[in-house]
């Protein structure tokens, strides 16, 4: 049996290389999960009027900006 540190628990041959693929599936989906929740929040962003932007202390320029930003899943 095998310890994997990275998961701190016990596997038997060979499953440390399934933990590793799953755990690197989980990575990927957290990336895509956070690149939609970005999308979404700019979404809200845009249907905010200028006064409510400026509360919150931003502009349309602000907003623009963030929504002309690649969506970046990978580093």
């Amino acid at each position: 049996m095998n310890y994997d540190i990275e998961t701190h628990a016990s596997f038997g041959q060979g499953s440390h290389v399934t933990v590793r693929l799953a755990l690197g599936l989980l990575h990927h989906i957290q990336r895509v999960l956070k690149a939609l929740d970005d999308r979404r929040q700019v979404r809200q962003l845009y249907a905010m009027n200028d006064h409510e932007l400026k509360d919150i202390g931003i502009s349309r320029a602000d907003v623009d900006r963030e929504a002309m930003k690649p969506i970046r899943l990978w580093h």
